[in-house]
């Protein structure tokens, strides 16, 4: 690709992220950014990332007029399907997400059905690299694989068709040479089962890239609201924010302003801003008291933004189609260059609407 590159800086960090190990540019610092020879730019994580392709079986397209690079994993995929004897040259049908949001798959199985270890352990190899969007998927499916139940066998199946459906699907990286830390944390309470909540962030380097880190997860301990689940997710998320800040300082980009992280729980915003502790919010004093410090310390800005254009809500929970494949463009192909903000009509106030007339016309 023409890249010229002088210094390769390694680091470990778990869960879906596109820039360990980074090659950078530069005679005596690492600049963070790999240039081509006529001088455009191409961000530091998007270079090292085709350095590895060849590890993960990556497909890179590199678009010169725009600076991005397009990843895939085609040839993995392939691989994957007819390993579960799928014919990755026909698709039988459209499977336009990964799970069916209408099922539960919490449920534990009853020993009869075998462990499917191997199909979400390959379903995760693709999660973690080039498709953020089903780790949601991965994360429900792999906590039942010892024992899965006939929901978590059809949730595979589907996992499967769809990604026979999606051969081409692809993260896009770079862009916008300027690089402005921002993320989303979201958390879907659960009340029945084991009530543990799913947590989910990702971050973006900029406006016109995908996401560089994504991460669902189960929690390990029991919300007594949403407004708690919230909360948890939110303190992942800054602490994930604060490593990364750090991070981008050494490689010569210091965040000068505070990371925004968006968030659609109004309650939890509020009280990460007014530090307010009663005995309702008690239990979460040491959350509450930390998202406090970093808003205060100037490192970290909460703003409120409506669920319908929350990108971490894909890695919460199964969704349906619409709201899928808006999420999953979002997370893999950046916003456009169009800053993040609130819809001027949500869905809660479509619902209000309604109910208002219907009440009138009582």
């Amino acid at each position: 690709m023409g890249l010229r590159t002088s210094r390769t800086v390694a680091t470990k960090r778990p869960g879906f992220g596109l820039y360990p190990p980074l090659t950078c540019a530069g005679s005596s610092a690492c600049t963070g950014v790999a240039r081509k020879r006529n001088g455009s730019a191409v961000p530091c994580f998007a270079a090292a990332t085709a350095l590895m392709s060849s590890a993960a079986e990556a497909d890179i397209d590199y678009d010169h007029q725009n600076g991005t690079l397009q990843l895939s994993q085609k040839p993995m995929i392939r691989n994957i399907l007819q390993k579960f004897d799928i014919d990755p040259n026909t698709i039988v049908s459209h499977t336009c997400t990964p799970l069916n949001p209408r099922t539960d798959y919490r449920q534990n199985g009853d020993n009869t059905i075998p462990p499917m270890r191997d199909l979400t352990g390959n379903l995760r190899f693709l999660a973690d690299r080039t498709l953020p969007n089903i780790l949601a998927s991965c994360s429900l499916l792999s906590s039942h694989a010892h024992n899965p139940a006939i929901s978590h066998r059809a949730g595979g199946d589907q996992a499967l068709k769809y990604l026979n459906s999606h051969q081409n699907d692809h993260i896009v990286l770079g862009g916008d040479p300027h690089i402005t830390l921002f993320g989303y944390a979201d958390a879907a309470h659960i009340m029945n089962d084991d009530s543990k909540s799913q947590l989910g962030f990702c971050f973006y380097l900029n406006e016109t890239s995908g996401a560089v880190i994504a991460k669902s997860k189960r929690d390990t301990t029991v919300s007594h609201s949403s407004t708690e689940a919230e909360i948890k997710a939110i303190d992942l998320a800054i602490r994930e924010a604060t490593w990364f800040r750090g991070f981008l300082n050494e490689l010569g980009y210091p965040q000068t302003e505070p990371t925004v992280i968006y968030t659609d729980n109004l309650a939890a915003t509020i009280l990460s801003e007014t530090n307010n502790i009663n005995d309702k919010t008690g239990h979460m004093v040491l959350r509450i008291n930390y998202i406090y410090q970093e808003q205060k310390a100037g490192n970290i800005k909460l703003k409120w933004i409506n669920t319908e254009n929350n990108v971490a809500d894909i890695l919460t929970k199964p969704l349906p189609c619409p709201s899928f494949e808006y999420h999953s463009k979002t997370l893999m192909h950046g916003h456009d260059g169009i800053s993040p903000e609130p819809a001027a009509v949500t869905n809660r106030d479509k619902k209000r609407s309604k109910s208002k007339t219907k009440k009138n016309k009582k």
